[in-house]
Order: C-alpha cells, then sequence, then structure tokens
C-alpha cells in the first residue's frame, strides 16, 4: 500500500539530460535536490556546475556556475524551506593547490547571486589549511537553519540574506556522511556507527 500511494506504479517517469562540458566524454553528477514546489530538480555536476532543470518536461530552466575554471566539484545541495536560496557544498578538485577554509556557499536561486560563503573544518596542506569535502546538507523546514556536514564536523546555521550565524559546531572524527532534518526541524546526523538527534 505504501508503495502504491508514494510510487503510483513505480514507472520510470523520464530522463533528464545534463549537458557535457567542453571536452569531457562524461560529467559525474554530484547531487540532487528538489525545490519546495517540486517543479524544479537542481543537480550538481563534477565542473562545479548546477542545473535547475524542470520536472515536467526535463528542459535545464537556467544554470548557476557555483566553481568556475573547473575547481571544486559541487559535492552536495540544499534549497531553503521557501525556495529563495539554494545552498552548495564544495569538494575540491585535486589539481587546485591553492588553500582555501570556505566549504559551503549560499545562491540565490532567482538569478544566482551569492549570498554568503560559509567555513567549514580543515585539514592541513603544507604550511595552510583547506576546508574539508562537504558531505551532505539539509535545511530545516522550521525557520533559516542549514546543517553541513563534512569530513570533520557537523556545522547548525542560522541563514539570513542578511546574516549567517554559527549556532553549533560537532567535531567528527569520521566525518558527517549523513543527515537529515525532520519536518518538525528535529535534525538527525551520522556520527560514525551512531546516530545522533538535535533539537
Amino acid at each position: 500500500e505504501f508503495r502504491r500511494v508514494l510510487f503510483r506504479s513505480g514507472n520510470l517517469l523520464r530522463h533528464m539530460a545534463i549537458p557535457l562540458m567542453p571536452g569531457h566524454y562524461k560529467e559525474f553528477l554530484e547531487a540532487v535536490a528538489f525545490s519546495p514546489d517540486g517543479k524544479e530538480l537542481a543537480v550538481s555536476n563534477i565542473s562545479g556546475i548546477v542545473y535547475f532543470v524542470s520536472v515536467a518536461d526535463g528542459s535545464i530552466v537556467r544554470s548557476l556556475t557555483a566553481f568556475p575554471q573547473n575547481q571544486y566539484h559541487a559535492s552536495a545541495l540544499a534549497y531553503s524551506s521557501d525556495g529563495r536560496f539554494i545552498a552548495t557544498g564544495k569538494y575540491k578538485n585535486h589539481n587546485v593547490r591553492e588553500p582555501n577554509n570556505l566549504s559551503t556557499y549560499i545562491w540565490q536561486v532567482s538569478d544566482g547571486q551569492l549570498i554568503a560563503s560559509l567555513p567549514g573544518s580543515t585539514e592541513p596542506i603544507g604550511d595552510k589549511e583547506e576546508a574539508n569535502v562537504v558531505r551532505t546538507m539539509s535545511w530545516s523546514p522550521v525557520g533559516g537553519i542549514l546543517a553541513v556536514g563534512d569530513d570533520g564536523s557537523l556545522r547548525i546555521w542560522s541563514i539570513s540574506e542578511s546574516k549567517q550565524t554559527l549556532l553549533l559546531v560537532k567535531q567528527m572524527a569520521h566525518g558527517t556522511f549523513c543527515l537529515s532534518f525532520s519536518p518538525q526541524g528535529v535534525l538527525a546526523a551520522t556520527d560514525n556507527n551512531q546516530v545522533v538527534i538535535y533539537k
């Protein structure tokens, strides 16, 4: 009954074609996220581009170059509950040598304007620090709260267009690979071999 209600027939609805970058024979995709109204699907790739695809017909509505010059992968995606913003996580391309402690970027969906750049946990690269890979993100349906899990920490942010406040940092020896908010704003996150719950 659950399968019938949720998926109806279980039939494949459609394939969505994501463009290849020039010179690439394959464009690996990193993350997907539905807009809150379910009308668009955001899809990110290893070239740092986010495509906004119409669920109705599979067409690409617009795109956002989060990380130019193929320097970083857009490794995770999350829409704000009102659909105004999208967060992208960062995964360093091995060819990039410049250190950078920023791990998460907040964009305005309508025009691709950068709203905020958020630091993450870091690891030493020579005598400098480099942000760890962002593995997962979830935006709470209650208020502007964004949870970000990377290879070294769990971070919870309060996000508005004018201000970003770090509410909690929990260092994770083995990283935070999965997290999710409930409809009531309760956060579940993995911590090694256990799940932690934050309210």
